[in-house]
């Protein structure tokens, strides 16, 4: 796992091996668990974050110790400067405990810079966009109220993208070596059965079908409980998370506010001139 078995926490533990004594590190961080240190470092790398918050769980939230934190070579750095080495000091009367400081002196090799500002990353973070979506999504369900139609690719797409990113979120909580993958909550709104209805959507027997319906019904309950879930589950949601959401749960509740019975199917629409069949998908 990155965050135990790096190339900070591999320095570390050979340097307390090769000592002939117990290393205390006498620091407190500033940082009280794993995601924060990560968001820290990810700090003017709005997708990089983004990404990294889907896969990390809610263990990464937990409180951590400080030695666990040790996975970041600069709170390594300020950790070895505050270490003390204790060890036995045997003498002709007596054995005590001796303790000296682990660094008698710090050098920094090489100080990196700031990049300037025409290298940074100039596109439109991942909140502004998933916003853009939540509006164009709600914008495409009021048309199908509008016209009593309904636009199977909108759900086959966006249903399409939610299973994916489940089947990576499933991978890393279910089959992965890294700790702090296992106990994700997004697998209750962003799971990979998303991927198989959106598979099926594109085929008219199936949105005909009762079970097309049904899984956006219960979809819809899901997702409900998940957006109130971001007030009590002791997991890090990231602002664009809730814009997808909504974008879900949108779709889902056409199915109760647009669900075009069968009856529908084969009647004019209100407002059409007779003997012109209603279009509905």
């Amino acid at each position: 796992s990155f965050y135990y078995d790096n190339c900070s926490t591999r320095a570390r533990k050979i340097i307390e091996r090769s000592l002939d004594g117990q290393v205390h590190y006498n620091f407190e961080p500033a940082y009280g668990s794993m995601r924060e240190v990560v968001q820290h470092y990810t700090a003017g790398h709005p997708w990089t974050w983004f990404g990294i918050s889907f896969a990390l769980s809610s263990l990464a939230d937990a409180p951590a110790p400080a030695i666990d934190l040790l996975f970041a070579p600069e709170l390594m750095m300020e950790a070895f400067d505050k270490a003390t080495v204790s060890a036995p000091k045997t003498t002709e009367e007596s054995s005590i405990q001796a303790e000296r400081q682990l660094i008698d002196e710090q050098s920094i090799l090489y100080e990196i810079k700031e990049l300037p500002a025409e290298h940074k990353n100039s596109l439109p973070g991942p909140t502004v966009l998933s916003w853009i979506l939540f509006a164009l999504v709600l914008t495409l369900g009021l048309q199908e109220l509008k016209t009593a139609r309904r636009y199977p690719w909108a759900d086959a797409l966006l249903f399409g993208l939610a299973g994916l990113a489940g089947v990576i979120i499933a991978f890393l909580a279910f089959v992965s070596v890294h700790p702090v993958t296992k106990v994700n909550y997004l697998l209750i709104w962003i799971q990979p059965l998303h991927l198989l209805f959106a598979l099926l959507a594109l085929f008219r027997p199936f949105r005909q079908s009762k079970l097309y319906k049904g899984y956006l019904k219960i979809n819809l309950a899901v997702l409900l409980f998940a957006l109130t879930g971001f007030c009590f589950l002791p997991q890090y949601v990231h602002p664009a998370m809730i814009p997808l959401l909504l974008s879900l749960l949108s779709r889902s509740l056409m199915a109760w506010i647009n669900p075009l019975p069968k009856s529908m199917r084969n009647k004019n629409l209100p407002g059409k001139k007779s003997g012109k069949p209603s279009r509905l998908i």
